[in-house]
């Protein structure tokens, strides 16, 4: 696909799906998280062989919230902010397991999960 039509698709689409609220600080806080996975592929000659290398980034945007007790919102907004700090929570988590033991991790056991 060509990349030129996949970001006049993708980034209209990203921004109109994105969730955003005013803050006492922002007035167009993030309230999502978002990845955003770049994919290089070398392809060259290695001693007249072919030869591929893969190399993958990911950037993360992960959203965040303001103190409960320095906001004056509505109960939506702390519930929201909650749920993202539970969401940050659980991240933090798995990296810490991957970290002691790299194995797949079931998170059906998380509430974040559902």
């Amino acid at each position: 696909m060509n990349i030129k039509i996949w970001f006049g698709v993708m980034v209209p689409l990203c921004i109109f799906i994105r969730i955003t609220a005013a803050t006492h600080y922002h007035d167009h806080s993030s309230r999502s998280h978002a990845i955003f996975t770049i994919n290089f592929t070398q392809a060259k000659l290695d001693k007249d062989l072919p030869c591929e290398t893969v190399s993958k980034i990911h950037l993360v945007d992960l959203a965040g919230s303001e103190r409960a007790n320095l906001t004056d919102y509505d109960r939506e907004r702390l519930k929201e902010g909650a749920n993202i700090n539970k969401s940050l929570v659980t991240l933090g988590n798995v990296i810490k397991s991957l970290g002691r033991n790299p194995q797949p991790i079931c998170l059906y056991h998380t509430e974040t999960a559902y």
